[in-house]
């Protein structure tokens, strides 16, 4: 929603006009807006330290991604396509959260 003028003057709309934007396109505006400093992440979907997916389980590009800074584990995607997945033998949500808890497990001990 445009709510202030500032929004309406960024967007080139009125206030009170909805505007749909996608984070992929909101966090890089608020970066580049607020002059954050940026770091390349290590972007992997098929050699998986904390996701015990099975490469060839799953369409590549309904895979996880995880994502490494400076060689550590920084993120993980799951991606919305993945979650509806409900045959058998198909890496799918609760696989993938049984996943992140026992790595939070691990980096415990």
């Amino acid at each position: 929603l445009i709510s202030t003028p500032s929004e309406a003057s960024r967007y080139g709309l009125q206030i009170g006009k909805f505007l749909n934007i996608d984070t992929g396109f909101l966090i890089p505006s608020v970066v580049a807006i607020n002059r954050l400093k940026t770091k390349v992440l290590d972007r992997r979907v098929s050699d998986y330290q904390i996701i015990s997916l099975n490469p060839l389980s799953l369409n590549p590009i309904f895979a996880p991604e995880e994502y490494y800074l400076d060689g550590n584990p920084f993120a993980v995607h799951f991606r919305k396509a993945a979650s509806a997945s409900v045959k058998l033998n198909i890496y799918g949500f609760d696989q993938f959260k049984v996943d992140i808890e026992n790595y939070f497990q691990k980096m415990m001990i």
